[in-house]
């Protein structure tokens, strides 16, 4: 069993959910997803992560706190509560159905950090249907063999990602069969129409563990693109993980600045945070240090997950000239990239002072083999 680990309830920030590293390690077990998240009385047997990531938060009372924080390019931020996650989620769920899609096929989004992302993801997993997201920064060709291998069947999008870059390859796609356009447009179903209308509850698709749900594609870079599958039962390691490695707890705030066109964005992004009970913060703009440090003071962020790659364009400070100077010649982690072995520095050279954050580094992004993390 996951011993030494209790996420059930708010806790103080100074009380670590892996209290005991060797006692944990020593008599870990991965538990079951009715061990993780309780048994469904409504649906014996059945796991969603659609519904354990919202429905399952509002059944145990906490339906008021904010489920995402989602900031808009012009800095107006869209506030959505549990309840009203679980609500829209469903009415995604419902316009699906009413637009013939049936478990088990594939939804596709290819859209920026937007509130209609964490709509549609939801929605998706609540219908029984596969999500599939994009990275928005693709061009034509990656966006065509993605959804070729996957067969897409939907795909939720944006009017002007649509033109760019769906549209030029629709013919050699032929099992996609519904657009639906955040922001409505020419060439699809209007996503707010789409939602309007439809109740705020749905009947929730028995999906099992062992279901698909995701579908990750791997960048490319080395042949054709994989799809990596995940399974609903899944959430287990995403809450197990988000709770070990990110420390991630109900009364946090967390802020993953990665792309959900990647799993970093997806697991942690969307999923993780939802299933513990957080507040997850999400920015529709790419990296800006001056919008970032705003970002990470207003919203008051406890938890923060981002790459080393993403300060790395940022000017050299003198401070920071100093810091990479003084690097010992060896190839350790902080050798290779110094803003992983200390990156409360990102924040620290703003004003010389550090907030109060846990921080987790994905080396991956950064083609690393290692992390670090810091707390005051």
């Amino acid at each position: 069993m996951a011993a030494g680990i209790d996420i059930g309830s708010d806790k103080q920030r100074s009380s670590p959910n892996l209290a005991d590293y060797d006692a944990v390690r020593h008599g870990f077990v991965w538990p079951t997803p009715e061990e993780t998240f309780g048994r469904r009385v409504d649906a014996p047997g059945c796991f969603n992560i659609g519904y354990e990531a919202t429905d399952h938060h509002v059944a145990a009372g906490r339906g008021r706190r904010i489920a995402v924080r989602s900031i808009a390019a012009e800095g107006l931020a869209t506030t959505l509560t549990y309840a009203r996650l679980a609500e829209d989620s469903a009415r995604f769920a419902n316009a699906l159905a009413d637009l013939g899609i049936v478990p088990g096929e594939r939804v596709f989004t290819l859209l920026g950090r937007v509130p209609a992302l964490y709509i549609a993801a939801l929605g998706t997993w609540k219908r029984g249907a596969v999500f599939s997201p994009l990275f928005s920064a693709f061009g034509p060709e990656p966006i065509r063999a993605r959804m070729q291998i996957a067969e897409a069947r939907a795909l939720v999008t944006t009017a002007r990602l649509f033109e760019r870059k769906v549209k030029p390859v629709l013919g050699d796609l032929p099992s996609l069969k519904t657009i639906i356009l955040v922001g409505g447009g020419d060439g699809g179903v209007d996503f707010d129409l789409a939602l309007a209308g439809q109740p705020n509850t749905c009947d929730i698709a028995p999906t099992r563990a062992n279901d698909l749900a995701v579908i990750h594609f791997t960048s490319g870079t080395t042949g054709r693109p994989k799809g990596a599958m995940h399974v609903h039962g899944a959430a287990v390691a995403h809450k197990l993980t988000a709770a070990y490695a990110l420390d991630l707890k109900p009364d946090d705030i967390f802020w993953c600045t990665a792309d959900p066109g990647w799993v970093t964005g997806t697991s942690y992004g969307i999923i993780a945070p939802l299933l513990i009970g957080s507040t997850l913060i999400s920015d529709e703009e790419e990296f800006d240090a001056e919008r970032w440090y705003v970002n990470l003071e207003r919203e008051q962020v406890t938890v923060w997950y981002t790459a080393p790659t993403a300060e790395r364009p940022q000017p050299p400070t003198p401070d920071r000239q100093r810091r990479r100077a003084a690097q010992p010649p060896s190839g350790d982690l902080g050798a290779r990239c110094p803003e992983a072995a200390d990156p409360r520095q990102l924040v620290a050279d703003r004003d010389g002072r550090h907030h109060d954050l846990q921080f987790s580094v994905d080396a991956d992004q950064a083609g690393l083999h290692g992390s670090a993390g810091s707390r005051n």
